[in-house]
């Protein structure tokens, strides 16, 4: 109990059945992750900082107590926990390090991706102290590894490997909300919904194409887009804000085309790429900037 953040410790002091949780949960843990041991106390504080002081008691049954586990114990540079995590997760490493096409590169990227997982630096703690159990370790590990490559290519300025690197954390991003039907979709069309994004993308105006280029593939911001095309704030955010919407409509005919999807599940995918059109548009937008036709 008082490892738990005291906003919270005045509900939980009310479950008759806490104890008996929290061992349950360490039980399963330690069952799951047979191969790595830590005290079960340090699993505790680890657990209780990853619970929202705002939230409710039954953040509990949300958590996976054995994903935790492990990232505990590398967190804290566990040899066998290390070991461990290569073990169940080093071939996700080295599949998303192939879709990024950095397959040529694995040691190097392989690399990278541990480093950034577990070694903390003077500004910024071990990345895998940021896990919170709410979602499948395996998919975090393969957003942040996809990420990591994403930032190495960027660095590099090469145009072509930053475009493979975004549409492969595309198809590697979690939903924000569990929903089976959309992943099924995600995932089973992984290899078409990049070529209906570039189609839809191909098929607005010579404009409305390089201001996505310039506000997604180089960060502009309306200020800096006014400037650029010597017009009023107001009027480069209305050109932005119709060239997105060109855009979504444009894509959810095209999905609806390839895909063959209609109704919710057409409406769920298009909320989804849409929620993070960054990096839905980036992996699939040709950087070069063409003549403004309007």
């Amino acid at each position: 109990m008082s490892a738990l953040p005291s906003a919270l410790q005045p509900a939980f002091a009310a479950l008759p059945d806490l104890d008996a949780r929290l061992f349950a949960l360490v039980d399963a843990a330690r069952a799951a992750v047979s191969d790595v041991d830590i005290d079960p106390a340090i699993f505790a504080a680890h657990l209780a900082a990853r619970l929202d002081p705002t939230g409710s008691t039954d953040q509990l049954e949300a958590l996976r107590p054995e994903d935790l586990w492990l990232a505990c114990a590398c967190e804290r540079g566990d040899a066998a926990a290390l070991l461990a995590f290569d073990r169940r997760f080093g071939r996700d490493i080295d599949l998303a390090i192939a879709r990024a096409g950095r397959d040529r590169f694995r040691e190097d990227m392989r690399q990278a991706v541990r480093a950034k997982l577990f070694v903390a630096t003077a500004e910024a703690p071990a990345k895998i102290a940021a896990y919170g159990g709410k979602g499948a370790l395996r998919s975090w590990v393969r957003v942040t590894a996809v990420r990591t490559m994403l930032d190495l290519v960027r660095k590099k300025d090469d145009p072509a490997d930053a475009a493979r690197a975004d549409e492969a954390l595309l198809g590697v991003l979690p939903t924000r909300d569990p929903d089976p039907e959309l992943d099924y979709i995600r995932h089973a069309h992984a290899d078409r919904i990049p070529v209906a994004l570039r189609t839809a993308f191909l098929s607005l105006t010579p404009r409305q194409r390089n201001i996505l280029r310039q506000r997604f593939l180089h960060g502009l911001s309306a200020d800096q887009l006014a400037t650029l095309y010597g017009v009023h704030r107001a009027t480069a955010f209305r050109w932005l804000e119709l060239a997105r919407e060109s855009l979504m409509a444009r894509m959810r005919t095209q999905l609806m085309t390839e895909l063959q999807l209609s109704g919710r599940a057409l409406d769920s995918l298009i909320a989804d790429l849409g929620s993070r059109l960054d990096v839905s548009v980036r992996g699939v937008i040709d950087p070069a900037l063409e003549t403004d036709g309007g």
